[in-house]
């Protein structure tokens, strides 16, 4: 058994040492030599001979036996490759007989594509006469390619003659197969590490980098995944976290337990800016146990970091919002049980929600006339049907009412499924009260606003009335007067134009003077009482008024006056009349007085039992709402038109602006 432990190599050695024995003896060049370790004495070389024939015989046998036990395939080739060996193994690694491959080169049974390179090796290993190692593949006799690998060692006669190459083919195909598998499997798994977006790392028990990922690659900043391994942390980030990154991975080797899901702080090689890491470290041993090192994954979890800062931003603002707000905020289940509500509901209900958080919102805060309105309400609500608006009371602990108008609003989990209601409610008590207040008092303006517009009409009407009676007076009284003293005159001045009277010139010119001063007090009496009350106004109506007033008002002034529209039928009321005239002489007068316009145009219809009147002019125009501002210096025009033509439940409207003009415009019914 002692034999079969030897190397194919020994065993070729000693086979070559043999055979040179046995052709020295032959010729009788020695009686005695050392085979191994022990000492051969030949007293005969016959003797010799036999004795090493039946030794070679005897290795023969063994290394026939070990060929034949041995999974691998042994071979023989003379020094120039053609096959020599005759054991049956070689044909079973060929798949053909014997005869197909004595004699003949082996090269013939390769792969096409593996010849040229076979070819090299084994022409290196024929010139160099060294032993050699390949693999190949061979194509047996059934057509089926396998990969083998080749070992060979040259055979020397002594003491350095080539006589042949011996050696081993091992079949490696399976082998092969389950190294391209795993290679593909590895090659696999590290496109997957290498296409994740977390940072996945190997590092030794020194915290040296064995293996990154592309996205630890590019997080470090490195050119290539070689400029990582070997290197540790410190070489990549800032000491004061390189060092923690050192600290925490030497506590998992001394301590043995993994580091799972710890947040750790990073930066970011490219902005410079912290972000933040989810980090799990876990160790890993070899086949006898050694602890060999940590694989480690980061996640990158500042996005949601960050978005879980905003969330708890948004909650504390949120908390904040409700705790402060001056409005109730009510949570209810779908039962109508109160799950929250805040401070102000607090305030304005007297309880605290330790009181009656979880009790029946409507059986605890509503008054009994209200419950089953607000039931109804509460299952719309629920049924997305919103309450906007809605007031309902509610009872305080002290049991006064406060009026609460609601607001709400459906609230569902993430599968739309509904869970409560909320509800925002404000306290409306004393604003109801102010408007209760305020109806009242806008009930007494309106009234007296009435009181005020009929005053006004009333007014305008006694004034309306007072000139016609002044002028009437004026007519029937002072004119006739100045007609009688104007007769008596022209009488005395008949007499003392006689030729027989004897007047002094004196008395002459007096009495001249006299007449004239009648004649004059005459016509301005006249003017005073158009003024007062223009006759054509009564006998022919607004649209002649106007015309009367406007053409005499342009012959004392610079500017042109048009009326547009004719005499309305039939006649509007006297009152109607006299408050357009009146508007439209204090429209002309301020034209006078302040606009410096070319041209007023008045423009007068009835349509669908109202009257419109239109004073536009060309002048220099104004604001009209800093001419309406209560001051010291009250435009009392503006307000008399426009309370004017309120007091017959009419509307005024003045529009004007600087450089464009002024337009007044009367609405009346008829």
């Amino acid at each position: 058994m002692e034999q079969f432990e030897l190397s194919y190599e020994e065993l070729a050695s000693r086979l070559s040492r043999a055979e040179a024995i046995i052709e020295a003896l032959q010729h009788g060049e020695i009686d005695a030599t050392i085979l191994g370790n022990k000492q051969i004495v030949l007293i005969r070389p016959e003797e010799m001979v036999r004795q090493t024939e039946a030794e070679l015989r005897a290795s023969e046998r063994r290394y026939r036996s070990l060929v034949t036990a041995t999974a691998q395939i042994v071979w023989r080739t003379d020094p120039t490759g053609r096959v020599v060996d005759e054991i049956p193994t070689w044909q079973e690694f060929a798949g053909c007989s014997k005869e197909t491959l004595l004699g003949k080169g082996w090269l013939n049974t390769l792969h096409p594509d593996d010849v040229p390179h076979v070819q090299q090796i084994w022409q290196q290993a024929i010139e160099a006469q060294k032993p050699f190692e390949l693999e190949f593949r061979i194509l047996r006799h059934d057509a089926v390619y396998r990969d083998f690998r080749v070992r060979g060692v040259p055979i020397f006669n002594y003491p350095d003659d080539l006589e042949e190459w011996i050696g081993t083919c091992t079949d490696i195909t399976e082998s092969k197969q389950i190294r391209v598998m795993l290679d593909d499997e590895r090659n696999l798994l590290l496109t997957l590490i290498d296409n994740l977006p977390d940072y996945i790392y190997v590092k030794d028990v020194k915290s040296r980098y064995l293996l990154v990922n592309e996205a630890l690659r590019r997080q470090l900043g490195a050119g290539s995944k070689d400029e990582v391994i070997g290197k540790t942390e410190f070489e990549f980030t800032a000491p004061e976290l390189a060092g923690q990154y050192f600290e925490s991975e030497q506590d998992i080797f001394t301590t043995g337990q993994p580091l799972v899901s710890h947040r750790e702080p990073i930066l970011d090689h490219d902005s410079g800016s912290r972000r933040w890491v989810l980090t799990t470290k876990i160790p890993f041993h070899d086949t006898q146990g050694h602890l060999k090192g940590l694989v480690g994954m980061n996640r990158d979890i500042t996005e949601l970091q960050d978005m879980k800062e905003a969330l708890q931003r948004e909650r504390d603002f949120a908390e904040g919002l409700i705790e402060t707000a001056q409005v109730i905020i009510l949570v209810l289940d779908t039962q109508g049980r109160i799950v929250r509500f805040n401070r102000y509901m607090e305030q304005v209900s007297g309880y605290t929600l330790t009181n009656v958080g979880g009790e029946d919102w409507i059986e605890t805060f509503i008054p009994d006339e209200h419950k089953a309105k607000t039931r109804a309400a509460f299952k719309e609500a629920l049924n997305e049907i919103r309450t906007l608006g809605n007031i309902s009371p509610i009872i305080t602990k002290d049991g006064t009412q406060r009026q609460i108008e609601w607001y709400d609003k459906t609230l569902k989990d993430p599968h739309g499924e509904v869970v409560g209601l909320l509800a925002i409610g404000q306290d409306i008590t004393v604003r109801l009260q102010a408007e209760h207040e305020k109806d009242h008092l806008l009930e007494a303006v309106k009234q007296q606003r009435e009181q005020l517009r009929a005053l006004t009409r009333q007014l305008a009407e006694a004034q309306e009335a007072e000139r016609k009676t002044l002028a009437r007076e004026l007519h029937d009284q002072i004119g006739q007067s100045l007609t009688a003293l104007d007769l008596n005159l022209n009488l005395i001045s008949t007499q003392l134009a006689k030729p027989t009277s004897h007047v002094p010139d004196i008395v002459r010119t007096r009495l001249e003077d006299s007449l004239t001063l009648v004649a004059q007090t005459a016509e301005r009496i006249r003017d005073v009482m158009a003024t007062l009350r223009p006759s054509v106004l009564d006998d022919y109506g607004i649209v002649a008024a106007l015309r009367w007033y406007g053409n005499k008002l342009a012959s004392r002034t610079e500017f042109y006056v048009k009326i547009d529209g004719d005499e309305i039928t039939p006649r509007l009321a006297t009152p109607v009349e006299d408050t357009l005239f009146r508007i439209a002489q204090e429209a002309l007068t301020n034209v006078a007085k302040h606009a410096q316009a070319e041209r007023v145009i008045i423009q007068v219809s009835s349509q669908n039992g109202r009257v419109r009147m239109a004073i536009s002019d060309d002048g220099q125009g104004f604001d009209p709402a800093s001419q309406m501002k209560p001051s010291e210096q009250q435009h009392w025009g503006l307000v008399t038109m426009i309370e004017r033509t309120e007091a017959l439940g009419g509307r005024c409207q003045i529009k004007s602006s600087v450089g464009q003009g002024t337009q007044v415009v009367v609405e009346v019914p008829r």
